[in-house]
């Protein structure tokens, strides 16, 4: 993994700042068009400056660093980690395209949210209770000492499909 100290604060860094800052997800590089991010599943150019080529290698070249770089020039794709201080961490990939060089650097969340902090609904977070994932409701319905458990499941109208799906597939055994 490449570290903020292995770069010395790459240049790179300024857009992942302002990536961070807004909330975006993927930073996207692309010889001849201007960086852009993914904000709320969509793309957004950050500025009007398209990015030239011996630029983008510039910026490139910096946060793989030398021996990456040799290795992405030979091989014309590249995929590694990067990582700014301990707050922030990229899955990070260089490629080649028709039009030239391009990036992607997909940001790996270092804050794992509770399932009450995304507000999962509670019939969703009873699947994370269940052992041996989807298989196990499913199977339960055949059991008389698990009816009551799946009927938990089938209590939330979310499932209530799924509760429908169940029959129709013991019903066919």
């Amino acid at each position: 993994m490449v570290s903020k100290e292995d770069v010395h604060m790459a240049r790179i860094d300024a857009l992942f700042k302002i990536m961070e800052n807004m909330g975006a997800s993927d930073l996207h590089l692309r010889e001849g068009q201007p960086a852009k991010i993914r904000l709320y599943g969509e793309l957004m150019a950050l500025n009007d400056q398209v990015l030239e080529h011996d630029h983008l290698c510039s910026l490139m070249e910096e946060a793989a660093g030398p021996e990456r770089w040799q290795s992405f020039q030979e091989r014309g794709d590249l995929d590694y980690a990067y990582e700014m201080g301990e707050h922030a961490r990229f899955r990070t990939n260089y490629m080649k395209h028709v039009n030239g060089i391009g990036a992607l650097f997909r940001m790996i969340p270092t804050q794992i949210w509770s399932l009450e902090h995304l507000k999962t609904p509670e019939a969703v977070q009873l699947f994370t209770r269940v052992r041996g994932g989807l298989v196990s409701p499913l199977e339960a319905f055949r059991k008389a000492t698990d009816k009551q458990r799946f009927q938990q499941f089938v209590s939330h109208k979310e499932v209530a499909l799924l509760a429908g799906m169940a029959q129709d597939i013991h019903s066919e055994k």
